[in-house]
């Protein structure tokens, strides 16, 4: 019987799931599977009243995105310029890694802080890492706009330049936090991963918008 119930279960969740990201669309199920995971764990982690506000979330989202994440992801961005698409793509992927690796960083607890201070430090590059690489990419896509080449140069240099710098910077004072002694929060090391790339983003996305028509 409780296989029977976990099977309906499991069913229930895959066809919310498929309304969620949009059943029109080949990513929509992909998409619905992981906001739906988002949406669940957010939940658990505010309330006791996991199912009622998940519900409430879910609702929220169908009435909002009537033809699915997926299908609203698309007329937005056909309304939007490649810049644009870019821009909004490295912000939303960077708030996805963010959520993910601090919710990584959490699950695995302050004992590792002190052992492997590394381990949450790589973390947080992986936070803003693949948001820096969407957005320094859409740079290399060239300005549209007739904008001076040497500006978007300026970026493209700038960029890595911070990015390198940045990791340099934040893995020394990883290595000093360890050798002072004493102990940090995980935390604190999965913050100084993810501030190394902070300013090459930043650069990079100014870039695009630089580069918008």
């Amino acid at each position: 019987m409780a296989s029977t119930e976990a099977i309906g279960l499991f069913s229930a969740q895959l066809v919310v799931m498929t309304v969620l990201g949009g059943s029109r669309h080949f990513r929509g199920p992909v998409a619905g599977a992981f906001a739906f995971l988002v949406l669940e764990d957010f939940s658990l982690r505010l309330t006791e009243h996991r199912d009622l506000v998940l519900g409430l979330l879910l609702v929220a989202v169908v009435v909002a995105c009537p033809g699915g994440l997926a299908g609203t992801a698309s007329r937005l961005a056909s309304r939007w310029s490649r810049p644009a698409r870019m821009i909004a793509s490295s912000v939303l992927i960077g708030l996805v890694g963010a959520l993910a690796t601090w919710g990584a960083t959490r699950s695995l607890g302050a004992r590792e802080s002190s052992q492997r201070p590394h381990l949450h430090w790589s973390l947080g590059l992986a936070a803003l890492g693949p948001a820096w690489l969407i957005a320094f990419v859409g740079l290399l896509g060239g300005s549209p706009t007739g904008r001076p080449e040497a500006s978007l140069s300026a970026f493209l240099h700038l960029s890595p330049s911070a990015a390198l710098l940045g990791i340099i910077i934040s893995d020394a004072a990883v290595r000093r936090l360890r050798e002072s002694g004493r102990a940090y929060r995980s935390v604190t090391y999965w913050l100084l991963g993810g501030a190394a790339l902070v300013p090459a983003w930043g650069i990079a996305v100014l870039g695009l918008i630089w580069t918008r028509p």
